[in-house]
């Protein structure tokens, strides 16, 4: 939508002990008003059904409330009562209305109970024996609400029964037109990018592709990677940068390292693919490779390279990421997932920086295909 937030929600579910636990949370929510990674507002519901598997609040956080989290951003939370479904209407629209207004991530807090425990054959009075004696004494939510309407005089106890009936029959009618005449199965838009990708045969492998560019598009390119506007003043060591990349880019023709993935990216925005790019220092390239931006030595202004080969290229999509490996490479992961034409990339320093994303390593990356048939081309 061209960059306009108002045209989608992200929503994102957590459970309570969850949403207090997983470092996870703490490392996205971080992200809410950072470039690269701001949704222009999520809005966070949380089951609030006070059993993190059999763990009592007591054991699953040091806080008061759950959704505590939101405070590092100042996000407001709606704490509300489960059995209340008119409040919790009223508290689902309110976030709506406010992330639309405000572009800002939102919480509601549900505070509510879990009929059976962690799973129906789990026995949760095996540690929360009083609630779940009070629980099991308690009316469930249609009860209540069918008894507040009748007690205001909105509708009659004839009324609602009536209501339920209708309400089964449309499901049943349902039921049995699905069974005689099955619906055509609708793929989903995400579905729809994966079309045209095909999977690898064994001759594929038989002979490297031809990745080769013209010489017009190198020397387009590496036009674009020796040149800074004229206003704009660069460290003396840039200078030198620049000097060096002249003499490689067109005396020499012989790239070192950074000029060569600098090309490859070039080449790939010319023929209008995206190609985003996100870590810790990633502009700069960590051991200061790369210097995919320039910044002016008395403004501070950035400059892209990249941006700058011709005016109908897609843009260098670039970002130097929060110090999160866990939470980013996660969210790059599921880029991809959503973009598989794209070139996604996430950098890391192997060992510390790696190691903290392991979880998503084993999780998704290296096991995805085996276990849902989902394939991503994260790089």
């Amino acid at each position: 939508y061209k960059g306009d937030y108002s045209k989608v929600i992200p929503i994102l579910i957590h459970g309570d002990a969850a949403v207090a636990g997983q470092g996870v949370v703490y490392e996205t929510v971080q992200m809410a008003n950072l470039e690269g990674y701001k949704t222009g507002g999520t809005i966070h519901f949380v089951i609030n059904n006070q059993v993190g598997f059999t763990t009592d609040f007591d054991d699953a956080r040091s806080g008061i409330y759950c959704t505590d989290v939101a405070k590092i951003i100042d996000a407001p939370v709606i704490h509300v009562n489960g059995d209340d479904t008119e409040a919790v209407a009223f508290a689902a629209k309110t976030a709506i209305e406010y992330r639309q207004h405000f572009g800002k991530d939102i919480f509601i807090d549900m505070v509510c109970y879990r009929k059976n425990g962690h799973n129906e054959s789990d026995e949760p009075r095996f540690t929360q024996p009083k609630l779940y004696n009070l629980i099991s004494k308690h009316p469930n939510v249609r009860e209540i609400y069918k008894n507040a309407l009748i007690e205001r005089g909105a509708i009659n106890a004839e009324q609602a029964e009536e209501m339920d009936r209708q309400f089964k029959e449309l499901l049943q009618s349902k039921q049995t037109q699905v069974k005689e005449k099955p619906i055509k199965y609708q793929p989903q838009k995400l579905e729809m990018e994966w079309q045209g990708m095909e999977k690898a045969k064994n001759e594929d492998f038989d002979k490297s592709p031809d990745t080769s560019i013209s010489v017009e598009t190198y020397e387009k390119i590496a036009t674009a990677l020796t040149h800074v506007p004229g206003d704009f003043k660069p460290l003396k060591q840039i200078d030198n940068l620049l000097k060096e990349r002249k003499k490689m880019f067109f005396e020499d023709r012989k790239l070192n390292w950074a000029g060569a993935e600098l090309m490859a990216y070039g080449s790939l925005l010319l023929e209008n693919k995206i190609v985003r790019m996100s870590g810790q220092d990633v502009k700069r390239g960590t051991f200061s490779h790369r210097h995919a931006y320039f910044f002016d030595s008395e403004t501070n202004q950035p400059y892209c390279q990249l941006d700058h080969i011709t005016s109908e290229q897609q843009k260098f999509r670039i970002y130097n990421s929060h110090l999160s490996e866990f939470g980013v490479l996660g969210f790059e992961y599921g880029y991809a997932m959503a973009t598989p034409q794209a070139l996604v990339i996430w950098e890391a320093q192997f060992g510390d920086f790696v190691n903290g994303a392991q979880t998503m390593i084993d999780q998704f990356i290296s096991s995805a295909e085996t276990k849902w048939q989902r394939m991503n081309g994260l790089v």
